[in-house]
């Protein structure tokens, strides 16, 4: 599969706002994040990754297996 991941070195945050974020029935205050979140599962069976880290940054991967 393609492997592609997005990084950042900010204040990054808590880990769980961001999951919270991705797995919220509707999307509300994050769209973006939910609406990558529910295409990627729709698609693929699985979502992205997240490794978010206070004061250090975060990072968010995915996988897009062979088809």
């Amino acid at each position: 599969g393609t492997w592609i991941q997005v990084s950042d070195d900010g204040i990054g945050t808590e880990p769980e706002i961001i999951l919270e974020a991705m797995n919220q029935p509707m999307c509300g205050k994050h769209v973006g994040l939910c609406n990558i979140q529910n295409r990627l599962k729709r698609l693929y069976g699985k979502g992205l990754d997240v490794d978010a880290v206070p004061g250090e940054g975060t990072k968010v991967s995915f996988t897009i297996p062979l088809q």
